[in-house]
C-alpha cells in the first residue's frame, strides 16, 4: 500500500519531508525500512530555526544511494537546475526535489508536467489567498501545486520560481 505524501509539521521541516515523500513517492509502505526514516530525521533540521544545511542534504543522499537498491539520488547545483535536466528526469519516471523560493529558501517535490505547468507537491500548507495567476491550488493526490512556466523559469527569488543560478539546487531522484 502507498501513502500519501506528507505535509511540513514545522516551519522548517521542508527537507525531511520532501525526501520522505520522495521515497512514498517510489515505494510501498512496507517497503521503507524505519532505520532509513531514522537516518533522514537525525540528520535534518540542522540549521535550528532555518532548516536543512546542503551539506545534511548530500550527507543524507550518500546514505539513500548507499541503502536503497531500487532509487538513485543525484544532488545537481548551479545550471544543472534548469527546465530540460527536470524534465528529463520526470520523463525517466523520476521526481526532483527542488530549492526554490516561498518569501525564503523552501524544498517542493516536482512529480509530473503539461504544456502549461510544473506539477509539484507542496508540503507547506498555504490559504487559498496565496495563489495566483502563476501558481494555482490542486488536490490531486502526488501534486498540490501548478506553476506556470513563465514563474518557474523566472531567475529572480519568486515565489516557485527556479531562481538565481549562482544559488539553484536539487535532488534528483530516478528508479
Amino acid at each position: 500500500m502507498k501513502n500519501k505524501l506528507l505535509y511540513q509539521i514545522t516551519e522548517f521541516d521542508c527537507v525531511p519531508i520532501c525526501i520522505i515523500n520522495s521515497l512514498i513517492y517510489f515505494y510501498k509502505r512496507e517497503e521503507i525500512d524505519v532505520n532509513i526514516l531514522k537516518y533522514i530525521w537525525n540528520f535534518s533540521l540542522d540549521l535550528d530555526n532555518d532548516g536543512t544545511s546542503k551539506n545534511s542534504i548530500k550527507k543524507i543522499i550518500n546514505f539513500l544511494n548507499n541503502n536503497l537498491s531500487k532509487t538513485k539520488f543525484e544532488v545537481k547545483e548551479q545550471n544543472e537546475v534548469n527546465l530540460i535536466n527536470i524534465i528529463k528526469c520526470l520523463n525517466n519516471n523520476g521526481v526532483v526535489i527542488l530549492r526554490t523560493y516561498l518569501e525564503d529558501g523552501h524544498y517542493i517535490l516536482i512529480t509530473n508536467y503539461n504544456t502549461k505547468y510544473i506539477l509539484a507537491f507542496d508540503p507547506y500548507k498555504l490559504s487559498k489567498e496565496s495563489f495566483n495567476n502563476y501558481v494555482k491550488d490542486s488536490d490531486k493526490i502526488y501534486y498540490n501545486r501548478k506553476i506556470n512556466y513563465k514563474r518557474f523559469i523566472d531567475s529572480s527569488k519568486k515565489n516557485f520560481s527556479l531562481g538565481p543560478l549562482k544559488e539553484r539546487f536539487a535532488i534528483f531522484v530516478s528508479m
